[in-house]
């Protein structure tokens, strides 16, 4: 006869399971490989500070990466074991978890978290220069250039880090950074204190000597600046020279009044100094006991008033 004749068919159930595992395994590593193409999408768009940022996120997903190569490539037919296609499907399923787990966290942390962590990095950076620059004529004023320097360098780095988005190396510098900083800027408020008594000091000093009828040269410094010691001499007229040199933390002196007289005279020094000023001296001979009579050495204990800059 030649009219149309049809059948249905159906397979043995082992060819039936074969079949249905086939076609999960050809879906899942579809899925496997367009995750694969996104996560290196996203690895090869980050920028290197990024990536060294969160290093952790991104060795997980090069792992990845090495890990499904093989799921992709394995051959499998009708002929292959059924177990053996049971073993592939499950293991392509738990790469298919882990993927979109590590895809996720990684577009995240590209992302999201790199975005917060740069907005707060870039606070404490300016948090840091406005502390430096608002102190750096104070710290000029008290340390050395290699000091302002190696400030300005870490500023300096700071500004690279932060374009290139380096922001675990940046995270680090600013620590240093901040410790530096505060440190100096700590030491240069203590010295600018003592600086403001010693120069409370001079002034007392060159007022008690006038007073003593004592004629003065200009204080000056022993060097270029009041990192150094203040130099302040005095002609007593009728008994000699006397030159004080006024530290941070202690006056002394050298002097020409004869040995006998010197005592005297000094005493004379510390009494009006105390007196009128409430600076306590207590000069002593170099080298003396300390219950030995007092004649050229001397510590200072002062208060603490507003800044006598013009003294000098």
């Amino acid at each position: 006869m030649s009219d149309y004749k049809y059948s249905t068919y159906s397979l043995q159930k082992e060819k039936e399971d074969k079949l249905r595992l086939l076609g999960d395994i050809s879906a899942v590593r579809q899925v496997l490989s367009g995750l694969a193409n996104k996560l290196s999408e996203v690895l090869n768009n980050a920028q290197d500070g990024v990536k060294a940022t969160f290093s952790k996120e991104v060795k997980e997903a090069a792992d990845w990466l090495k890990k499904i190569g093989p799921q992709l490539t394995e051959d499998v037919d009708m002929n292959t074991a059924t177990d053996r296609l049971r073993t592939i499907l499950s293991a392509s399923n738990n790469l298919m978890v882990d993927g979109r787990k590590i895809l996720g966290i990684l577009v995240m942390s590209f992302t999201e978290k790199a975005d917060a962590l740069e907005k707060e990095l870039i606070s404490k950076l300016s948090q840091l220069e406005s502390t430096y620059y608002g102190g750096k004529k104070m710290l000029e004023t008290w340390f050395e250039h290699e000091t302002i320097g190696e400030i300005d360098n870490y500023i300096k780095q700071a500004g690279i880090f932060l374009r290139e988005r380096q922001l675990t190396e940046l995270g680090k510098i600013l620590e240093s950074a901040d410790r530096l900083i505060n440190s100096r800027i700590n030491d240069a408020q203590e010295m600018e204190r003592k600086h403001q008594k010693r120069l409370y000091v001079l002034k007392a000093l060159r007022q008690v000597c006038k007073e003593m009828g004592f004629a003065e040269s200009e204080p000056r410094y022993e060097k270029e600046d009041k990192r150094n010691r203040i130099v302040y001499e005095v002609d007593t007229l009728d008994q000699g020279n006397i030159r004080f040199f006024i530290s941070l933390d202690s006056i002394s002196a050298n002097s020409a009044i004869p040995k006998n007289n010197c005592l005297e005279e000094f005493d004379k020094v510390s009494q009006f100094l105390e007196d009128e000023f409430g600076v306590k001296t207590k000069f002593m001979v170099e080298g003396a006991r300390p219950d030995e009579k007092r004649i050229h050495k001397g510590e200072i204990d002062l208060p603490y008033g507003a800044s006598q800059e013009k003294a000098l």
